[in-house]
Formats: C-alpha cells, sequence, structure tokens
C-alpha cells in the first residue's frame, strides 16, 4: 500500500479496488468509446449512446462518486485511484469518459 492510501479508511480502497475493476472489465468499449472521441467528426449520438451501456455508465459514476468522497474525506482521490489502477489505464478511461487526459485534451501519456 502507498503512503498515499496509508491513513484511508478501509471503505474507501474498497471502493477505488472496485472502480479498477470496473475499468478492466469496460477496457474494450471504454478503448472503443476514446477511439470514437478521436475521430475527425465525432458523432455525439454515439458517444452519448455509448456512455449509456450500463458497465460505462457504472464506471463513470462510480469514479465521479469516489472523486466526491474522497474529496469530502480530504483524500487525494487520484492517488487512491492510482493504487490500484495503472496510468495508462487512468488516462484511457479519462479520455473515454471524458474526453480528457491530465492536460485536459486527447492525446499520448506522457
Amino acid at each position: 500500500m502507498s503512503n498515499a492510501t496509508r491513513n484511508v479508511g478501509d471503505d474507501f480502497e474498497r471502493t477505488a479496488a472496485a472502480l479498477a475493476e470496473l475499468v478492466q472489465e469496460a477496457a474494450d468499449v471504454l478503448f472503443g468509446l476514446r477511439a470514437l472521441r478521436q475521430l475527425d467528426s465525432p458523432n455525439d449520438r454515439a458517444i452519448e449512446a455509448v456512455l449509456a451501456i450500463p458497465e460505462v455508465n457504472r464506471v463513470r459514476l462510480g469514479w465521479e462518486l469516489l472523486e466526491v468522497l474522497s474529496e469530502g474525506a480530504g483524500i487525494d482521490s487520484e492517488a487512491l485511484i492510482g493504487s490500484f489502477l495503472d496510468p495508462y489505464d487512468m488516462h484511457l478511461a479519462r479520455e473515454a469518459l471524458w474526453a480528457s487526459g491530465p492536460e485536459g485534451t486527447i492525446g499520448e501519456v506522457a
């Protein structure tokens, strides 16, 4: 366990681990969603349809909930999620779900 999550409650760790598992399970769909967003003329209706897929929606809502709850508890959600997901998968999920990576645009992992 990293120093960033050493003092984090078990509930937050279990939630972050579950989120990482959801990301892994939806990885193929997230990869496709990111590809849709990278098209020269992305089709918003197609993107919205993919975002409505239950597995994708669970990842998005779970991630947003974990970030909000972590912030409220004074926990670094980035470090917490990063304890269970590798940087590439975090970047892929962000680009797919919110059309942004750490720098705010779709691009390569640094």
